[in-house]
């Protein structure tokens, strides 16, 4: 019997899109951008920045001296991250979300929300450069249990196809799943439970029976609309099959 599952399909390239769309949209609102301006714009003699690198992700589009409006995607196990921005002119004052950093030296770890998180690079107080940093979300569970049997293979984030074994003396029994994101929501055979807290008893049937556990990503804010027509999802398939009642007779010879 197969238990194989397709994976789940991540939509990194919608993400980043709506990513540099938010981008563009802060840069036309910025000093910077005047007249309706597009995105990327010349920098004349020694304004703005020579280079400027993430510790986590990339930048989208590759860093040009004449663009100022960057995208970049992350997992969602990145909670946070650095930038390096180095200034063409070494003497110039560079702040990233206002707080002052030395040219080509890292920021402080800027925290990361589950969706879009806007940094903003000032330099000199005339050029502003803007990266829209994408955390996806995620429907991984960090853990599976069953209150009676044994998963078959061991829990694993990347597999979603279990089976277990129980004796005919366990009529029912209670999953307990766990989600990496407290903020994903959680379904055991269509009922709604906590992460980290047991289902309600499912009862069990002589033979197999399946128990599906649907995990449904959080949906920021910046990604509501997007996520509610297509939301991220994950299923774990767990076969659980009950032995049959087996009646020993004893022989007693005299």
């Amino acid at each position: 019997m197969s238990f194989f599952t397709p994976p789940t399909i991540r939509r990194p390239a919608v993400l980043a899109a709506l990513a540099l769309a938010l981008a563009a949209l802060l840069l036309a609102l910025s000093p910077t951008a005047r007249g309706g301006t597009a995105a990327a714009h010349t920098l004349s003699g020694s304004t703005g920045l020579s280079g400027l690198d993430l510790s986590a992700g990339s930048l989208s589009p590759t860093f040009d001296a004449a663009i100022t409006s960057y995208a970049a995607t992350v997992a969602f196990s990145v909670s946070s991250l650095t930038v390096t921005p180095t200034a063409v002119d070494p003497s110039a004052t560079i702040t990233v979300n206002s707080v002052a950093v030395s040219s080509g030296s890292a920021s402080a770890p800027i925290d990361l929300v589950v969706g879009q998180t806007v940094i903003v690079v000032d330099v000199g107080g005339t050029t502003l450069y803007y990266i829209t940093v994408t955390r996806e979300p995620t429907a991984d569970l960090s853990g599976l249990g069953l209150s009676a049997g044994s998963l078959s293979p061991a829990f694993d984030a990347a597999t979603t196809d279990y089976a277990a074994t129980v004796a005919f003396s366990v009529s029912s029994l209670t999953v307990t799943p766990t989600t990496v994101d407290p903020l994903a929501t959680i379904t055991v055979n269509s009922v709604a439970v906590s992460s980290g807290s047991a289902s309600d008893p499912i009862s069990l049937d002589v033979g197999p029976n399946t128990i599906t556990v649907v995990v449904t990503a959080q949906s920021p804010p910046a990604l509501k609309a997007y996520l509610a027509a297509s939301p991220i999802t994950k299923t774990y398939t767990i076969t659980v099959t009950r032995e049959p009642f087996r009646l020993w007779f004893v022989w007693v010879y005299r």
